[in-house]
């Protein structure tokens, strides 16, 4: 029974530009549910629309299939729709298996849809292996919409990274050396921010899993020998917020000697204001050389809305904390949120500005559903687009003044990086020279 998973993206056919962060980086999710079908005797084909040449390229690929998985996020949806539609084209006979988080959010996108054989909903690899159990044997009577099984971490192969790119190109923008490495230890958030919950506790359910450090440790050991990776990154969401096991792998780590070599993490202020020494025992143990916060705002208002769960006081604490230890910051700003002001904007900015990151990286909140702040958008008829991306230009919201936010963030760019922004925003036949040489000696 021969079967692929696709991953369509909105970031298609970017065959060449292969320094992109978002065409390298390892879908992890889709990695993992790889190696578990592969294991229960299932070997599942990756067909990634990020590094194909376009829709004709991709029909080559797609021919041929018994099953044709989809795996569908929200910003992807509109291009999942054109994948599923030109793969029928070519494969009418194909069973079609569609699950993430969007059909996990929204089943209403799905349940009505004549190509969609099967819908799973929730992390995917018990239900899927089973489901490719059934149809193989020919099974009468499945049931289309199948529920989430928890799968222990442990249970899962290690991914196959020749599936992907090598993760970074030689010229990384602002981390560690290559050869470059992202692995994931954990599953679920336990916070309850109203951008993103209930949603995670619909994936993963409501408790954080954790890999054994043993287990972690096993596939570090195969990736320096493998890659003898020189940097590298822990991909999950609050790598912090369990610190028992933190504390654990720290002294595993030291005692397998790999050494510090320079690590990305995200993790939340609090985390950071309440444990700071742990963070200077990141940086010398692991190498902590980038810490990917999730400040979203500079005003207190706004991030009780959110349900952070933090302050603009703590928020700027924690940038002292890491600065102090020479971690760097990596910003994550949300504007664009109900209820929000030009004075809260700018107060962000402010706080933006106090925080001095190594690399600012502003979205406007995006009301995807799955989300109660998603839901509170829909009851006040303020969504415009719910399938919109993080960027700033996208207008999602009624009653949120963009152009405003754009001029903020313009005026923080322009202040801190005068020539950069003066090249990237100038139409004067320098600045275009400037940038034509610039991308072709990068």
């Amino acid at each position: 029974m021969k079967t692929c998973i696709v991953l369509p993206s909105d970031q298609s056919f970017m065959v060449d530009k292969t320094d992109d962060w978002s065409v390298r980086m390892i879908n992890h999710g889709i990695a993992l549910l790889i190696a578990y079908a592969e294991k229960q005797g299932f070997p599942i084909e990756l067909i990634d629309t990020r590094r194909l040449s376009g829709w004709d390229e991709y029909l080559e690929r797609v021919k041929g299939f018994d099953v044709v998985c989809f795996s569908v996020s929200t910003v992807n949806f509109c291009v999942y729709k054109q994948a599923l539609d030109k793969m029928k084209a070519v494969n009418p006979k194909s069973i079609v298996i569609v699950g993430g988080v969007h059909p996990t959010v929204k089943l209403s996108d799905f349940i009505n849809d004549m190509f969609v054989d099967y819908i799973i909903q929730g992390e995917g690899e018990v239900a899927l292996t089973k489901l490719l159990c059934y149809i193989k044997k020919e099974v009468k009577g499945i049931p289309r919409v199948h529920q989430r099984e928890a799968v222990k971490l442990d249970d899962i192969p290690f991914i196959k990274r020749d599936l992907w790119l090598q993760e970074f190109p030689l010229k990384l923008k602002f981390a560690g050396q290559p050869p470059f490495v992202t692995i994931l230890a954990s599953r679920a958030c336990t916070m309850n921010c109203s951008f993103c919950q209930p949603c995670s506790k619909l994936i993963f359910g409501h408790d954080e899993r954790r890999r054994s450090v043993e287990n972690v440790i096993q596939e570090l050991e195969v990736l320096d020998e493998t890659y003898h990776y020189k940097s590298w990154m822990i991909h999950d969401d609050g790598f912090l917020q369990n610190l028992s096991w933190v504390k654990e792998f720290l002294e595993a780590y030291k005692k397998k000697g790999f050494g510090p070599r320079p690590l990305i993490i995200q993790c939340r202020a609090n985390y950071v204001v309440s444990h700071p020494e742990l963070i200077r025992e990141l940086r010398d143990v692991l190498g902590l050389d980038i810490a990917i916060v999730g400040f979203e705002s500079g005003s207190d208002k706004v991030l009780k809305s959110l349900r952070k769960g933090t302050t603009r006081e703590v928020n700027i604490e924690a940038a002292k904390i890491l600065h102090k230890y020479d971690v760097k910051i990596f910003a994550n700003i949300m504007m664009g949120v109900p209820g929000e002001t030009k004075e809260d904007v700018d107060l962000t900015m402010s706080m933006v500005r106090e925080i001095n990151p190594v690399h600012f990286s502003p979205a406007t909140f995006s009301p995807y559903p799955g989300s109660d702040l998603h839901d509170y958008c829909v009851k006040h008829k303020l969504v415009l687009d719910e399938y919109a991306d993080r960027h700033v230009g996208q207008k999602k919201l009624k009653d949120i003044d963009y152009d405003y936010i754009q001029k903020a963030i313009d005026k923080y760019t322009s202040d801190k990086h005068p020539i950069k922004f003066w090249l990237k925003h100038t139409n004067l036949p320098l600045a275009k020279t400037a940038r034509s040489i610039y991308r072709k000696i990068r």
